[in-house]
């Protein structure tokens, strides 16, 4: 029995409850309700999944944070073109952002390792499906050795929770936003679906809920009437 315990361990399938406790320190999110959830915001280093699909907010989701960062911001095979002029909208300088486009799913990670251990990125994100559990582990050595978040953008892949993340989220759109779950935390516990409403960041992009009628019981309309 103690054999299986120590196989799942080291393969990062067991937590245990006696180690419940922040691993590293965070930064804001720009969101009350994610920073509640993670205690204090995300990682500000270390391999966090977003499992998302493209174009239904995750950069947004993103982005608050980003504009905190004082290094480089490096994407790197994005799905699209990148638009600096939103992400000076929002507060990210465009002079920090490093855009990058390997042409190889082994240029990518060879890229996304080096941005983040170089020291001169605070954040980098890739976009990559396809990973095996020695790559992100080298991926955080990167991350810790350069003080630097590495974001793997993803959609839907069924061997994610036996990878070593820091934190893995999964990322659903919303009428206000998104809603959040969080998967898998390093030193933490998972989540139920939340909300994350874009309203305070994004109002003219969020569709909000329209008043109802106001209604009146019918004893107070007869007695308007009389």
């Amino acid at each position: 029995m103690n054999k299986l315990i120590d196989l799942l361990t080291h393969r990062h399938l067991v937590w245990q409850g006696n180690r419940e406790q922040p691993v590293t320190e965070t930064i804001a999110s720009g969101f009350a309700e994610v920073d509640s959830v993670l205690a204090g915001g995300f990682p500000l280093q270390g391999v966090i999944e977003l499992d998302t699909g493209v174009g239904i907010g995750e950069l947004r989701f993103l982005l608050p944070s980003l504009a905190k960062q004082t290094r480089l911001i490096a994407f790197i095979h994005p799905p699209a073109q990148v638009n600096a002029q939103a992400l000076v909208h929002a507060g990210v300088a465009a002079e920090r952002v490093l855009v990058i486009e390997p042409k190889t799913t082994q240029e990518a990670l060879w890229a996304a390792e080096w941005c983040a251990k170089s020291g001169a990125c605070a954040s980098v994100l890739l976009w990559q499906d396809d990973l095996a559990i020695h790559q992100v582990k080298r991926l955080q050595l990167a991350a810790a050795g350069g003080e630097a978040q590495v974001w793997l953008l993803r959609h839907d892949i069924r061997e994610s929770f036996a990878l070593p993340w820091t934190l893995s989220m999964r990322l659903l759109a919303t009428e206000e936003g998104v809603e959040a779950t969080v998967n898998k935390r390093k030193g933490g516990w998972s989540s139920r679906p939340f909300k994350v409403n874009f309203q305070s960041q994004w109002a003219d992009l969020v569709l909000m809920p329209e008043p109802s009628a106001e209604i009146f019981p019918f004893q107070a309309m007869q007695h308007a009437a009389k």
